[in-house]
């Protein structure tokens, strides 16, 4: 039997103050504008709203001082915790899945959301998360750090995608590029 353990503490203030916010405080909604991220759920392939509606909810709970010390596990823990919170008949979201690849053995995925689970439309969402802080992303040597990053996701993309958990199914599979709360690079592979 497995446990989740957070792994320090900035971490666990993080999760509470989401958790916090999000249950308890209603000012803190997201605009309805933004909110529509239905063209995931309506399995279309673009994800502009899915990319704004990231960056406003980024935007509204992390100060500087948070930003500061944010990294890749932060990102995809804030953005899991509120795609959970998002009651979506036959949509299932999962952080850090493990999958198992014909070549690399066992694999985490770091958002995977199932639409319409079980049913013949059902499609799989991939979203591979990377951070660049906005120091790199300001530096005028970040072009090489983008483009490391994007490769890199590219190359975890392709094998998740090969999973033999996957294989037959419908998979879309995105890239995700964080500077701060901005997204710098969202790209379907």
């Amino acid at each position: 039997m497995y446990s989740a353990v957070m792994p320090n503490q900035f971490m666990a203030n993080i999760f509470f103050k989401i958790h916090y916010r999000f249950q308890i405080h209603e000012q803190y909604r997201i605009s309805s504008q933004k909110t529509d991220i239905y063209q995931m759920w309506s399995l279309k392939a673009d994800l502009s709203s899915f990319t704004l509606f990231c960056i406003e909810f980024l935007s509204l709970i992390m100060s500087n001082q948070v930003l500061s010390h944010m990294n890749e596990m932060a990102l995809n823990l804030v953005l899991f915790a509120k795609l959970e919170t998002m009651a979506i008949v036959n949509t299932y979201v999962k952080m850090q899945q493990s999958v198992q690849g014909p070549k690399e053995g066992e694999m985490f995925s770091d958002q995977v959301i199932t639409v319409n689970k079980g049913l013949p439309d059902e499609c799989i969402y991939l979203i591979e998360l990377k951070y660049l802080t906005k120091t790199e992303a300001r530096d005028k040597s970040s072009d090489s750090a983008l483009q490391r990053l994007v490769n890199k996701a590219t190359e975890e993309l392709t094998a998740y995608k090969s999973a033999i958990d996957f294989k037959g199914r419908n998979i879309k599979a995105y890239a995700m590029i964080f500077a701060g709360p901005d997204c710098i690079y969202c790209q379907q592979h």
